[in-house]
């Protein structure tokens, strides 16, 4: 059998060229970063002016009850009613987001839910987030109280 480059020149080059298609084309596939997404634990969720940020529930230690971590930011220069039912369908929260600003739910301002409805840590809680007369329903990861450490609170509104 005669092989087809005879020549080690020639195979030389053939691998050169090969490397080099290889190289040339790594970058051209779409990147995770080309794509919006929450590089966090919690969920990002987009309602009318309202944008939740990496939200979560940490269980207690019981498991039938938890908190929800996370901040509710208001872009608009209005104000925005914002009300949250978790199991979907039992209100927990119901307030007013001012224009600008940012609601935070953390250890130092807690929202306690009082039944997961069966949910423990590991699985997802569906919860209705509503603004105004705009709602979106989503799964929030519930986590063990154990990592609640290595969750990510904010602090600060948008303006300051």
């Amino acid at each position: 059998m005669r092989p087809l480059l005879k020549t080690r020149p020639a195979r030389m080059v053939a691998v050169v060229a090969a490397a080099a298609a290889v190289a040339l084309t790594t970058g051209c596939a779409p990147v995770t970063t080309d794509t919006d997404y929450a590089p966090s634990d919690g969920v990002r969720v987009e309602v009318g002016a309202l944008t939740g940020i990496n939200l979560l529930v940490v269980a207690d230690e019981s498991g039938d009850s938890g908190k929800l971590y996370g901040a509710f930011s208001n872009g608009s220069f209005t104000d925005v009613e914002f009300s949250l039912e978790a199991p979907a369908g039992k209100e927990v929260a119901d307030e007013v987001i001012g224009s600008r600003e940012l609601l935070n739910f953390n250890a130092a301002n807690e929202l306690v839910l009082k039944s997961l409805g069966g949910a423990v840590p590991g699985e997802l809680l569906p919860v209705v987030v509503k603004a105004g007369d705009e709602s979106a329903e989503l799964s929030l990861p519930i986590i063990s109280g154990a990592a609640v450490d290595s969750v990510d609170t904010y602090g600060k509104s948008p303006q300051e």
